[in-house]
C-alpha cells in the first residue's frame, strides 16, 4: 500500500511485472513438461512417489456437438438443438445507439511489453 502523499514508483512496477511474468511463463514451462513426463510414465490411477501421491486422471470425455450434428442433422432432430442470439447478427441489424444499451464493460487489464 501507498500512502497518499508517496506516489508509487511506476517504473519499478513495471520492471518487477516483466521479470515474475518471464519468471512465471518458465515455472509454467517447465511444470507442464513435468506432467507431462508424467503422464507419459505413469498409468491412470494414484502412484506412491516418494513422500507425494501423484494422480494421474484419464481426460474428460466429452460430447462432440459436430459428430453429433454429422449424424443427427437439425432437419431429422432439431429436439437436439437450441436457439441463440448471434452476436455478429446483432451488431450489423440493430442501431449505434440501441446497441449501446446492450453492452457491458469487462474488468480493465493491464499488458506490459
Amino acid at each position: 500500500m501507498t500512502s497518499k502523499n508517496t506516489a508509487p514508483d511506476l517504473a519499478a512496477l513495471v520492471n518487477e511485472e516483466l521479470t515474475l511474468a518471464a519468471a512465471a511463463e518458465q515455472i509454467a514451462e517447465r511444470r507442464a513438461t513435468i506432467k507431462a513426463t508424467l503422464i507419459d510414465n505413469l498409468p491412470i490411477g494414484s502412484h506412491d512417489i516418494g513422500d507425494h501421491t501423484v494422480q494421474v486422471r484419464a481426460g474428460a470425455r466429452r460430447v462432440d456437438p459436430g459428430k453429433v450434428a454429422a449424424n443427427h442433422p437439425y432437419e431429422q432432430s432439431p429436439e437436439l438443438y437450441k436457439h441463440t442470439v448471434d452476436t455478429t447478427a446483432v451488431k450489423h441489424h440493430l442501431a449505434p445507439a440501441e446497441l449501446d444499451g446492450y453492452k457491458t464493460d469487462g474488468q480493465p487489464t493491464v499488458v506490459v511489453k
